[in-house]
């Protein structure tokens, strides 16, 4: 099979990043291939490097790592895989304390909400940046988009720079995971069938994969008797409303809904950022930083590290695509293009997907029900105003993606807190500073 060069721009990433380089060692096709590592922090690619070179030797796979703290290493590159980010954890607080100073309650901060608004603004613009560089150097390539707000960032590579990219998220697996256990069966016994936008999809099917028989009676049942209370509240309330369930867990599908602050559901506390961000992601992230350390610390380490795989699907679809082979994934983040008839074509919706020879596809799963789908849709434009504003430094569009956010209540306030998001993250915001 011909070389092929892969680049991973944010390699100093300790999650996304390692796990891609530790997955690429299954795909016995890229043997001989090239893998560029590119970060702007040297300590970190070097410690990427060193990871790399240590794994591929230890899968006895000879892959040429090149490390590159510009782009122009990229030239070429059939495939991107794209997780990058500034200064994350003291941006993510800001994003989370703002809105609260102005008296505009929301969950988490991320992706949805006025934090996911800021979050936007920043990552949109240094991901569509990245990409206008990578688009003249490799306009081939395939991007496989892991960076935050997904639908976002998204949305923005698709629109200007004409590269080709795929969002890629877990947690739809997680849902399905976390809905299995709701159900009390093992998760390789659900299936499920999204629909949505990341983090706010739905199960429009369940089934039983050993018996393929519907899930949702089961659903239905278990949500009356309800012998889980403290188990993902707000999702529990939305399916006995919708009749669907989603997918996303409580602390991210309360991000783009407006009455988290019902004391019942108690997710604001739950989920303020210095206790998820400190908490639950802080260990997430040093735990992956002590499975590297590990790694590198000795060869039995490198071979349990090697042993795993992660549930990211970036080694998968290249993979695919490089033997022509179909593949089908649970989800992927696309444009929409009639996946979603009820829902805007330019959006980048979750569906599950189709990888052949020619890339990744979005299927279509026809309507969203009524409820789900005008929550979704009111998403959908919140995308594009917000990606417009970040790429074009608008702040007028900023402020209409906030007149029509669900966790927004007041316009005034509105006002005075996206002013504050543009001079806290002023040096991120170059777009917003001419």
């Amino acid at each position: 099979m011909p070389s092929t060069k892969i680049a991973l721009i944010g390699a100093g990433s300790a999650s996304f990043a390692a796990i891609t380089i530790r997955d690429l060692t299954h795909v016995r096709e890229l043997e001989g291939s090239t893998l560029v590592l590119n970060d702007v922090d040297g300590e970190r690619l070097a410690l990427a490097e060193q990871l790399a070179r240590r794994v591929f030797e230890a899968a006895d796979m000879r892959m040429k790592i090149v490390t590159s703290t510009t782009l122009e290493a990229v030239r070429d590159a059939a495939f991107v895989v794209l997780s990058v980010s500034k200064d994350r954890v003291a941006t993510w607080e800001a994003d989370f304390e703002i809105p609260r100073k102005h008296g505009i309650e929301h969950v988490l901060g991320e992706n949805g909400g006025p934090g996911g608004l800021s979050h936007a603004l920043r990552s949109v613009h240094l991901c569509v940046t990245i990409c206008h560089e990578v688009a003249a150097l490799a306009p081939d390539a395939l991007v496989l988009n892991y960076t935050n707000p997904m639908t976002k960032v998204s949305l923005g590579i698709q629109k200007y720079t004409g590269l080709k990219t795929v969002g890629l998220c877990h947690q739809v697996i997680h849902g399905r995971d976390l809905l299995a256990q709701f159900l009390g069966l093992a998760p390789e016994r659900v299936d499920v069938r999204v629909g949505g936008v990341n983090h706010f999809s739905w199960a429009l099917a369940i089934e039983d994969t050993e018996t393929g028989a519907d899930l949702y009676p089961l659903l239905h049942e278990r949500l009356r008797k309800d012998e889980q209370p403290d188990f993902h509240p707000l999702s529990k309330h939305m399916a006995r409303l919708c009749g669907v369930w989603p997918l996303g867990g409580d602390p991210h599908i309360a991000e783009y809904v407006g009455y988290v602050h019902r004391s019942d559901f108690g997710l604001i506390d739950r989920y303020a950022i210095k206790t998820f961000n400190r908490g639950e992601t802080q260990s997430y992230l040093d735990n992956q930083s002590a499975r590297i350390r590990e790694a590198l610390a000795s060869d039995a380490g490198t071979k349990r590290f090697l042993a795993e795989h992660s549930v990211e699907p970036a080694d998968l679809i290249i993979r695919a695509i490089l033997n022509r082979e179909p593949l089908s994934l649970v989800n992927v983040n696309v444009l929409n293009e009639g996946c979603i008839t009820n829902l805007p074509t330019e959006c980048v919706v979750e569906v599950p997907g189709l990888v052949d020879g020619f890339g990744v596809h979005g299927q279509a799963v026809g309507v969203l029900p009524l409820v789900p789908a005008a929550l979704c849709y009111t998403q959908a434009l919140i995308q594009q105003l917000t990606v417009e504003a970040a790429v074009e430094g608008n702040p007028d569009k900023a402020i209409q993606a906030l007149m029509i956010d669900p966790c927004v209540q007041n316009l005034d306030h509105a006002e005075a807190m996206l002013a504050e998001f543009l001079e806290v993250h002023r040096d991120y915001l170059p777009q917003f500073n001419t």
